[in-house]
């Protein structure tokens, strides 16, 4: 099952999380800060590159994917940490900008949620299926 719809579930993750991003900052105005900024540029290509590799049944894809999902997730988790615990003041770049912040909550269902927050749930959930698909893959080959 993950064999077949693994590539799929990650390329809608990656349209939903590109498209979603745009329309706040085209639509809402909401201008990103540096570290969103750093999320997009790992987010943007994979709504592409996962598309074709899922088109064309490419899982070999995964291996070459985990560090750009890796390295997103990573920077989701640094944002969400600046923004709880407010040490803003120590990192040499400026991390939001003025005016409308990331750290704004969104009501998302049951609870208001934040940006950063929803960037992180996205790159963890991509990051699973890649692994999930790397490893039954790897599975399929050694028999």
């Amino acid at each position: 099952m993950i064999r077949k719809y693994g590539l799929y579930g990650i390329w809608v993750i990656a349209m939903l999380a590109t498209f979603g991003s745009l329309y706040l900052n085209e639509m809402q105005s909401l201008p990103p800060c540096h570290l969103c900024w750093y999320q997009k540029i790992c987010m943007y290509p994979l709504a592409i590159i996962v598309g074709l590799a899922a088109w064309r049944g490419n899982l070999g894809i995964s291996v070459y994917l985990l560090p750009q999902t890796f390295v997103g997730f990573v920077l989701a988790l640094l944002q969400i940490v600046v923004q709880s615990f407010s040490i803003r003041e120590f990192f040499p770049i400026q991390i939001c900008t003025p005016g409308p912040d990331c750290a704004k909550t969104i009501a998302f269902g049951i609870e208001s949620i934040t940006l950063p927050v929803l960037s992180a749930i996205a790159f963890f959930i991509i990051n699973a299926l890649l692994f999930a698909i790397h490893y039954t893959n790897k599975k399929e080959l050694e028999l």
